[in-house]
């Protein structure tokens, strides 16, 4: 989904925080074609760069949302619920500047693409409220 779905600049937060022992985000990476490489959002220094087997996570994912558009999620379960198992700061910072445009399930996952929301006085997109 995240390889056919992908755009450049698309960012990527696969489920981290105490679930980090689930490897959710090396094996998204793992498995995308070569020019698919969405920005880890919330990832502030990768694993092999920080001689860990974990990523270094941004301490405040506030800080860490950049200017991308459109951020693909991936989270453990099969819930309608885009932000579920996240931690709560990075849900929260994703609930503010994005929403969801699409949420996905495959076997034990739910992948969601999230976009950035307008801002405030925009006129909305073609064919939305």
């Amino acid at each position: 989904m995240v390889a056919t779905g992908y755009a450049p600049g698309d960012a990527l937060v696969a489920v981290g925080g105490d679930l980090n022992w689930m490897m959710v985000g090396p094996a998204v990476s793992y498995y995308l074609p070569a020019g698919v490489r969405p920005r880890q959002l919330f990832v502030r220094e990768s694993a092999a760069a920080a001689h860990d087997l974990f990523a270094v996570e941004c301490p405040v994912p506030v800080t860490c949302v950049g200017d991308e558009r459109r951020v693909w999620v991936v989270t453990i379960g099969t819930g309608d619920d885009p932000y579920e198992r996240l931690p709560g700061e990075q849900a929260r910072a994703l609930r503010t500047a994005f929403v969801p445009a699409e949420v996905r399930h495959v076997p034990g996952l739910t992948v969601s693409l999230l976009v950035r929301r307008p801002a405030a006085g925009a006129a909305p997109a073609p064919g939305r409220p």
